[in-house]
């Protein structure tokens, strides 16, 4: 019994049996071209999704890179910086009445040193909140204490 071809998503999903061998011809259709194209776009992709999972994964698995490049709720998680950024307009609206402006100021440079720790460790400018793991608290609270010279360390 034959397996059926596993597709990345529905919409990749393809006749490739439409796709028939023309001697001679073979690849120049207008299909084969646009079925070329859709695979290098997933090849690129593919590619993307491992580097950026690289970064952040010690291992990485086959089904993981699938899920990832076949869902798309990647887009209603959330990012550190980006909940940073709303939790600080937020509570820059208290000031003066819950927050007083120094503990206000605190908050933001808070938020600024976390993301040129981000930058300079991971080289991207933001990171998804299922990615993190212990060892960038870890890796953060040295970088505090190295390049910043914070001997102690205000949570």
């Amino acid at each position: 019994m034959e397996k059926e071809p596993r597709f990345p998503s529905i919409s990749h999903a393809l006749l490739i049996n439409g796709m028939k061998r023309m001697e001679g011809n073979l690849g120049n259709s207008g299909k084969s071209t646009s079925f070329n194209e859709m695979l290098e776009k997933i090849r690129l992709d593919t590619i993307r999704v491992f580097n950026e999972m690289k970064h952040f994964e010690s291992d990485i698995t086959v089904d993981m890179l699938r899920e990832k490049l076949t869902t798309t709720s990647v887009d209603r998680k959330k990012k550190l910086l980006e909940v940073c950024d709303i939790y600080n307009s937020n509570t820059k609206k208290l000031v003066g009445i819950e927050m007083n402006k120094d503990t206000w100021a605190r908050y933001s440079a808070y938020r600024n040193r976390i993301g040129d720790f981000i930058s300079k460790q991971f080289k991207v400018d933001d990171v998804y909140f299922v990615h993190l793991k212990y060892s960038f608290i870890v890796e953060y609270e040295f970088y505090l204490k190295t390049r910043l010279n914070y001997i102690k360390i205000l949570w």
